[in-house]
């Protein structure tokens, strides 16, 4: 096997670890209302020059915000409707009539107090809302800095070998 695909397979090895830990941040988080977001999660490799980049994809326009949270605005109508309705187990209601009132009371507070909102604290598991990149990122960056220094120290270990052999 070669040096370049001993390289990849380790770093597809973090990226598949990686993915695997934004999702359960994302679950523990709470934000799990259609799982569109925890399904699309995804990673690539990419080569630019000498350098090797571990790339954390989704196909949601919304993984940053979640990431990030949101200053104090007004949320469009039809996306709160689509995420009550994707919720629809966890926030009950009888009419459509009920489901607007309870659209634009959520319009209301993120609109005063951006997202997370206090309410949505209800729905984690771990206490955070915000964060569920820069949570799994801080928590391992030493870790897998540790073993892509184990790993690619043995290659190049095995490589100089198989030259010494030549």
């Amino acid at each position: 096997m070669g040096v370049l695909k001993k390289i990849k397979d380790k770093l597809d090895v973090v990226g598949f670890d990686l993915v695997k830990k934004f999702k359960k941040e994302l679950k523990e988080q709470g934000h799990n209302a259609s799982s569109k977001l925890h399904d699309s999660i995804k990673h690539r490799l990419s080569f630019k020059g000498e350098d090797a980049f571990i790339e954390i994809t989704s196909k949601t326009n919304y993984a940053q915000k979640v990431n990030k949270g949101q200053k104090p605005h007004a949320p469009n109508l039809d996306n709160i409707l689509d995420w009550i309705e994707d919720r629809k187990k966890t926030i009950p209601y009888s009419s459509e009539q009920e489901k607007h009132e309870i659209a634009y009371a959520i319009i209301r507070s993120i609109n005063q107090q951006g997202t997370p909102t206090a309410e949505a604290f209800a729905w984690t598991q771990n206490g955070r809302r915000i964060g569920y990149m820069d949570f799994v990122i801080q928590n391992n960056k030493r870790k897998i800095k540790r073993e892509l220094a184990k790993e690619f120290g043995k290659i190049i270990r095995t490589e100089f070998r198989n030259v010494n052999k030549k």
